[in-house]
């Protein structure tokens, strides 16, 4: 009894330390795993119910994670979420709430909109080869609303920012971070049975969009770390190559439907 009462002193502790963020780690990425396997095997997406209760546990998850952590005064600064002081400016706050406090804030943030820009024509490069030369039957419906495409966002920045922060905690060194963090987010991603099926169906158009979501995200936060901008970043990719997607895929189908007339 006095063990378990040790046990939950040291987790209601104040501190939160590499030791705690390591179990919070383990066991997230364990709740991840048995309930993507759990969703799928009880088909919970197949009813509107269903879904509406995924979404809500993937907020408590996604969100929920990482807000503990900041609110337990952890990895502040390591998830890209600049300290403020009260008794500043309005202007002044805002700026370093944006990250754009000093000159050199400025021209990181500039380079990290250079590269979301490369990224995101990347993005509609690979999405138009693949609406042209991949066999088989193409989504024609695959355009993400915005504010869905903000909601994806919101949700991944947050929890790879949490990933982020823990490798952080490790070491100094951003390109293990970065790539340390991609790892975990693949770590997770190989326990979810809808991905594995979904990559083999038209629907596989998705597993690859989050992986190379992820993979730009890691080598942006080589350079950057504002939050907010990865955020607008990965909204853009969503969004812009949704429409992309679905625009080639329409002409494809069409032209298709034109040779069979003939």
């Amino acid at each position: 009894m006095s063990r378990l009462q040790d046990v939950l002193a040291w987790l209601l502790a104040a501190d939160l330390g590499r030791d705690k963020l390591a179990l919070l780690l383990l066991c997230s990425l364990s709740t991840y795993a048995v309930a993507t396997n759990l969703i799928y095997r009880l088909r919970l997406l197949k009813s509107w119910l269903g879904r509406w209760l995924v979404q809500f546990l993937r907020l408590a998850y996604y969100v929920g994670i990482p807000y503990a952590v900041l609110w337990r005064g952890g990895l502040v600064s390591q998830m890209g979420i600049p300290t403020t002081f009260a008794g500043q400016e309005a202007a002044v706050l805002a700026m370093r709430l944006l990250g754009l406090s000093q000159a050199r804030d400025m021209l990181l943030v500039g380079r990290g909109l250079m590269l979301g820009a490369g990224a995101l024509c990347l993005l509609v490069v690979v999405w138009i080869w693949h609406a042209r030369t991949v066999p088989g039957e193409l989504d024609p419906d695959c355009r993400m609303s915005w504010w869905i495409a903000l909601r994806e966002a919101v949700f991944m920045q947050l929890f790879w920012a949490f990933y982020r922060g823990f490798v952080a905690t490790l070491t100094s060194d951003r390109t293990i971070i970065a790539f340390g963090s991609l790892a975990l987010v693949a770590f997770a991603w190989l326990w979810s049975p809808r991905r594995r099926q979904d990559l083999f169906t038209p629907r596989g158009y998705l597993v690859v969009q989050d992986w190379m979501c992820a993979l730009f995200t890691a080598f942006m936060s080589l350079t950057v770390q504002a939050l907010w901008l990865l955020i607008v970043v990965h909204v853009l990719w969503l969004w812009v190559g949704g429409r992309v997607l679905s625009r080639f895929s329409a002409l494809r189908l069409g032209g298709s439907l034109a040779d069979q007339a003939r």
